[in-house]
């Protein structure tokens, strides 16, 4: 006669214990090989200890973003006290899942609690953009872009360096660290945030 496992009602306690151990075994290989392609889909991977661990790459992070930014600029023009800038801007971003990144730009600066008139501002801006990006498999990253007047726009090259943070595969919060205007370091603190679309 055998019981509901298969094997006979007088099987040895040894027989017993090998089956729970294969079966284990198999168990824990299951888990492996699933968490491996979680990991490489930058999806949820279960650590030992129970916590859910997301895995990122420049591929995971592969696609389409719409991105919206603003903060501050000191502004010193030449002859004149520095005054605040307000700095917006939306754009779309495309990364291609090996580091490059591509798009466009539009941005606007205008001048804060200024008692003076600041030449050429509120200024209004058409980038094409163009740089690199990496990911840590955390989500933290960087971002290295150049902003190029598109045609008939009266505007300086701009060359801006990005801290990142990936919330998940569709969302990425941004800031920027001292960006050059016309080859010019600029005091500048912009927040943003990429969402895929």
């Amino acid at each position: 006669m055998a019981s509901l496992l298969g094997w006979p009602v007088n099987a040895t306690l040894d027989t017993k214990l090998q089956f729970y151990y294969h079966f284990v075994s198999l168990i824990g290989n299951i888990e492996t090989i699933c968490s491996r392609i979680f990991s490489l889909r930058g999806e949820g991977v279960t650590n030992p200890t129970g916590a859910t661990t997301r895995v990122f790459s420049k591929s995971t992070m592969k696609g389409r973003f719409a991105y919206r930014f603003r903060g501050f600029a000191l502004y010193t023009a030449p002859n004149s006290p520095p005054v605040t800038l307000y700095l917006n801007g939306v754009g779309i971003l495309e990364m291609d899942g090996t580091g490059n990144v591509s798009g466009h730009q539009s941005s606007a600066a205008t001048p804060i609690a200024a008692t003076w008139p600041v030449p050429g501002y509120p200024l209004e801006c058409n980038y094409d953009v163009t740089g690199t990006y990496s990911v840590n498999s955390d989500g933290t990253g960087d971002a290295a872009v150049t902003l190029t007047p598109q045609p008939g726009e009266n505007c300086a090259v701009e060359n801006v360096f990005f801290r990142t943070v990936a919330i998940d595969e569709d969302r990425i919060w941004i800031t920027s660290i001292k960006p050059t205007v016309a080859g010019n370091t600029v005091d500048e603190v912009c927040e943003g945030e990429a969402v895929r679309i």
